[in-house]
């Protein structure tokens, strides 16, 4: 067992080449395999239910789908607790335990494929437990990030994420391979379907063994196990992990967390599956759900009582950092694009090029097979691979380019295959013959997924040089989580950027001179109440403008997404930008000190934007909450600029054009009276 670190500075030159460099890269090679069997645990069922289809284990399609959303929300959910665990009980001990509990979903997968009648809910209890391979991903980066130095964070990063990823690859390759072959034994099974492998066809009545998805598996396990309980490093610095305890106390910290992930993740499900699959059959909207699960997983981990909750309270200061969701946002853009890519990918080749699109009595139809369509499990993998493989050169470019640099060149690349991608798609899905346009949409996407990858390296960079070295490993955990549940709407997230940021800098602006006393220049100078408002409001909706087009064209490069009425949203947001910058106006002459200047944007602005829909239809709460929720002033913020961007919303564009227009007056008026009457002004 390799001794726990003390007085671990890798920021010291001649500490880093003596004996740092070497400790460093040991863990990270060993953390690589490991992450690379956590992806594979977690996101196999891709894989085994389709299997199970060729099989005919005796499920519908949707039952079987549901597997791979439980297994999906049940890993995003686990990166929640695993953002903390390095602090709570030390970097090897909690990668070892962690990659350890990998082995029950395994086996007891491999287990209960042997029998064809095993009930749904066996299944569906092994994809939950599946997701503590998702989990990992944000407990592995968090720990690699304190054994390197900031010069090579970007590099160190993106080989533990971009070659443990690779997992994905490995688990789409290796399983349909190992499945025709009996080596662990047990029971098999005849394929009913043709299926398919990299390297060529599986005919129908070939002997299957499907539980080698699972045993292949513990097999690669073990030995990875055993390496990192001997080959890892507990870091016990005070920024790291200063008291871990016993490794029997770590791990039952690390159980408990997790176990409360779990729990939050099954209610989740629960509220959103059908009754025919083990759920309530509510079928409430999964932009409810998801950010329920998240905050309900963040408060119940603060409840827990003692050290752990101190430990907590410490790391949760990175939510009060304003940076933690900046970089949130673009890390679930650049990884949502990859995800986005990985699952479109197949299907594309799939749908467009695997038929043929003639016209039959006058109608396109697109259900005759293609005898020429390349082979989607031939090529699926590739994109992702690639993805994968080529975060480390994204992480190492960002070293010595800078992110930011590296993120713009990555953009206009991404838009321009983007752009060629969807122009050979539309070629083919109206082609009779749609594989002379395989190649051209192959090369273009495979560009696209490598563009992706870079991408996402360098923000692992970013987060390294932004953040102290304590808070930069729960904030790789961190953004890593919400990164895993899916791009947020568009929408939504510029009104909560428009709403909060138009606020603050409005008011900030205002206050300063009164707080610093050169309030009284700009009233002994010959400027009028116009000019005031069009320097001081001006600036700060200008400010806002700027970042709601940044949010746009970065969205735009990695969530596809219409803007159905562009003039109506050009006027709509700028309407909001010039009201609540007025309103932002009137808070900082009425706030008479910091603490009063952050009430509103905080504890009203924020929570009544989160309720107001931002993420969700208010269609979608059951009654009466659903009106209710019309109570709200900012659901008509909201539906306005939905109505822009999709031509629909929850409220009429003209009721909510009104009274965003009506709050535009009165903030006016009140404003008028403030230089009236010079309220505050000179006090």
């Amino acid at each position: 067992m390799a001794k726990d670190l003390s007085n671990w500075n890798p920021e010291d030159p001649a500490q880093w080449e003596l004996t740092g460099k070497a400790i460093a890269n040991r863990n990270l090679w060993i953390s690589i395999p490991a992450l690379l069997c956590g992806f594979a645990v977690w996101l196999y069922w891709g894989i085994i239910t389709v299997q199970m289809i060729n099989l005919d284990y005796g499920f519908s399609q949707t039952e079987l789908f549901t597997l791979t959303a439980i297994a999906g929300l049940s890993g995003a959910t686990l990166r929640i607790p695993s953002t903390f665990f390095i602090r709570l009980a030390g970097g090897r001990n909690t990668i070892f335990f962690t990659t350890a509990l990998l082995l029950i979903p395994s086996a007891g997968t491999a287990i209960i494929l042997q029998n064809p009648d095993t009930p749904l809910w066996q299944f569906q209890l092994m994809a939950l437990l599946s997701g503590i391979g998702g989990g990992n991903f944000a407990s592995s980066m968090s720990n690699i990030s304190f054994f390197f130095p900031k010069k090579v964070q970007g590099y160190s990063l993106g080989m533990n994420a971009g070659l443990g990823n690779f997992g994905v690859t490995t688990m789409q390759i290796l399983i349909p391979l190992v499945m025709t072959v009996g080596v662990f034994g047990g029971t098999s099974m005849v394929l009913q379907n043709t299926s398919g492998t990299l390297i060529g066809r599986i005919p129908a009545g070939t002997e299957t063994f499907l539980h080698n998805a699972g045993f292949i598996w513990v097999a690669i396990l073990i030995p990875v196990v055993v390496a990192t309980w001997f080959g890892m490093n507990n870091i016990r610095d005070e920024h790291v992990s200063p008291n871990i305890g016993s490794p029997i106390a770590s791990f039952g910290k690390i159980a408990g967390m997790l176990g409360i992930g779990l729990g939050m993740a099954a209610a989740g499900l629960w509220l959103m599956l059908p009754a025919d699959a083990g759920g309530s059959g509510w079928g409430v909207s999964k932009w409810i759900v998801l950010p329920a699960v998240i905050a309900a997983t963040v408060f119940a981990l603060k409840a827990i009582p003692g050290a752990i909750r101190k430990s907590l309270d410490r790391q949760y200061r990175i939510f009060r950092n304003k940076h933690t969701w900046a970089m949130t946002v673009i890390y679930t853009m650049t990884f949502g694009s990859f995800i986005g890519y990985a699952a479109a990918f197949g299907l594309a080749i799939k749908v467009i090029f695997g038929f043929q699109h003639i016209e039959v009595d006058g109608v396109m139809t697109h259900d005759v097979i293609n005898p020429d369509g390349p082979s989607a499990l031939m090529f699926a993998w590739t994109g992702p691979f690639i993805g994968a493989l080529i975060r480390p050169i994204g992480g190492k470019l960002a070293d010595r380019f800078g992110g930011a640099l590296v993120t713009q060149i990555i953009s206009v690349v991404m838009v321009i295959c983007a752009l060629g991608v969807a122009w050979f798609m539309k070629l083919a899905y109206g082609s009779a013959t749609p594989e002379i346009f395989f190649t051209p949409f192959l090369i273009l996407f495979l560009i696209l997924f490598a563009a992706s990858g870079i991408g996402n390296g360098s923000t692992f960079r970013t987060i390294a040089v932004v953040f102290d070295r304590e808070q930069a490993g729960p904030v790789l955990g961190w953004t890593s989580a919400v990164a895993a549940y899916g791009a947020f709407i568009i929408p939504g997230l510029l009104m909560l950027t428009l709403l909060g940021e138009t606020t603050s800098n409005s008011s900030f602006g205002i206050y300063m001179p009164r707080f610093t006393g050169t309030i009284y220049e700009l009233l002994s100078a010959p400027v009028g109440v116009a000019e005031t408002l069009a320097g001081f409001v001006g600036a700060a909706a200008t400010k806002s403008l700027i970042l709601a087009a940044i949010i746009l064209a970065t969205a735009r490069i990695f969530v596809p997404y219409d803007i159905a009425h562009p003039v109506f949203a050009f006027v709509f947001i700028l309407l909001v930008a010039a009201s609540f910058s007025l309103f932002g106006f009137i808070l900082g002459i009425w706030a008479d000190s910091f603490e009063k200047l952050g009430i509103i944007p905080m504890l009203i602005l924020t929570p009544l934007t989160f309720l107001g829909g931002t993420f969700y239809s208010i269609a979608d709460l059951p009654a009466p909450w659903n009106t209710v929720a019309l109570a709200n002033p900012i659901v008509y913020l909201v539906s306005g600029l939905r109505w822009t961007f999709y031509g629909s919303a929850d409220v009429s564009i003209w009721v909510s054009l009104a009274l965003t227009l009506a709050f535009l007056v009165v903030c006016t008026a009140v404003i008028a009276y403030i230089f009236r009457t010079g309220w505050r002004l000179r006090n």
